[in-house]
């Protein structure tokens, strides 16, 4: 009985110990790239939602929402995760919850999008 336990024991330091190795692995060069992109264009896309919420809807025609403060809420989350990325890019086998998240955030953003274009509604129904 204590032998199958000490075995259990060491099975799992053992296995701990390969799940750190493969924490500390570098990730391939174009991974930094890809993430660090994608943070910029993050970042940069919802600095100008914040700060130019209309620009959107006035250069594709398309009366602006009553309520831009909530456009400007998604710009804010924009640059939270891609600042989340940028965080990622250095260690992206240690944070790929982050990375997840954000691959997750813009599937169900694009799937609302395409969901309602296919419809033929509006882009934004706030007005």
């Amino acid at each position: 009985m204590l032998n199958h336990l000490v075995n259990r024991v060491l099975i799992k330091l053992m296995s701990n110990k390969l799940e750190m190795q493969y924490l500390k692995t570098e990730p391939a060069w174009w991974m930094k790239a890809l993430l660090i992109t994608c943070a910029i264009y993050s970042i940069v896309w919802g600095i100008l939602i914040i700060t130019l919420p209309e620009l959107l809807f006035t250069t594709n025609h398309i009366d602006a929402p009553n309520y831009l403060f909530l456009w400007q809420t998604i710009g804010t989350t924009e640059v939270v995760l891609g600042l989340g990325l940028a965080i990622a890019s250095r260690h992206a086998f240690k944070n790929w919850g982050i990375i997840l998240m954000v691959i997750l955030y813009k599937a169900i953003a694009s799937g609302i999008y395409f969901g309602n274009a296919y419809d033929n509604t509006k882009l934004l129904t706030l007005t």
